[in-house]
């Protein structure tokens, strides 16, 4: 699930909630290089600056990043990538000191989004493009955030050192005890980490989650480093499998056949 922090369009001027904004669309949006805006365009390159939060890897930021520097010239990019958990608890700690720091914010995990909603944390924007969401896909009321991924994800094994007959084809399998001190997963503040934590004890009890601490796990914060160890062989078995990660480096990880049964979000 991808959160877009409530801002213009052209993600630098920030829209305070109390503005006219809040009412409606603005009555002449502004045509940009393949979108509408609201946004004060010329405030926004006077200011001359973005800051981008997010737990996205730092190679997809730098190309994100890049992207929107390339389209705007005048504004120059900054960004802080920190895992989800990590992320959104810096950001609380820096509003309850009164500190606004970040123009645009992606979070990937659903109950931080609503929180931050809850709390006031977004300025509300309606952005003249917001008819191409679906209503599912954005806050209600309108105009806080939006998201426009899903996160797919599964177990990948490394095919150098797990045979395809061998290899865990369900959630169970996992818990074999030959995965022992060869097996990863994203860290316990990860969104994607945290669904399938509650998935796996609604389906299988309280105890899967035991049995699997016993194979004494690896935890990381990013999936390039879950897929890094697993393809230089330091790990032979990803639980928490990204599909969009796996594709970064197919074809030298092999996918298994088990997902997810429900959606993750991104």
């Amino acid at each position: 699930m991808g959160v877009l922090h409530g801002i213009a369009a052209l993600a630098a001027m920030v829209v305070g909630a109390g503005s006219s904004l809040a009412a409606g669309l603005c009555e002449h949006p502004r045509q940009m290089d393949g979108f509408r805006t609201c946004a004060n365009v010329e405030q926004a390159f006077a200011e001359g600056a973005v800051v981008h939060y997010s737990p996205d890897p730092e190679s997809e930021m730098a190309t994100y990043m890049g992207a929107f520097h390339k389209a705007f010239p005048q504004i120059q990019t900054t960004y802080l990538r920190l895992q989800t958990g990590a992320l959104y608890a810096k950001l609380t700690a820096e509003r309850q000191a009164k500190a606004y720091i970040p123009d645009t914010l992606i979070l990937t995990e659903m109950g931080f989004a609503l929180d931050f909603q809850k709390r006031g944390g977004y300025a509300q924007y309606l952005s003249p493009e917001m008819a191409a969401f679906a209503s599912t896909q954005k806050s209600t009321p309108e105009g806080f955030y939006t998201w426009d991924n899903q996160i797919v994800a599964g177990i990948a094994y490394n095919p150098d050192l797990v045979k395809a007959e061998e290899a865990p084809k369900t959630w169970k399998d996992l818990l074999n005890p030959r995965w022992s001190n060869s097996i990863n997963v994203k860290l316990s503040t990860s969104g994607l980490q945290h669904q399938v934590w509650y998935m796996m004890r609604q389906l299988y009890g309280d105890q899967y989650w035991k049995q699997f601490a016993e194979l004494k796990p690896r935890g990381f914060d990013s999936y390039v480093q879950q897929f890094d160890r697993t393809v230089s062989g330091q790990d032979q078995v990803i639980a928490t499998a990204q599909y969009s990660g796996y594709w970064c480096f197919a074809p030298r990880v092999r996918r298994s056949r088990s997902f997810l049964p429900r959606k993750v979000w991104w």
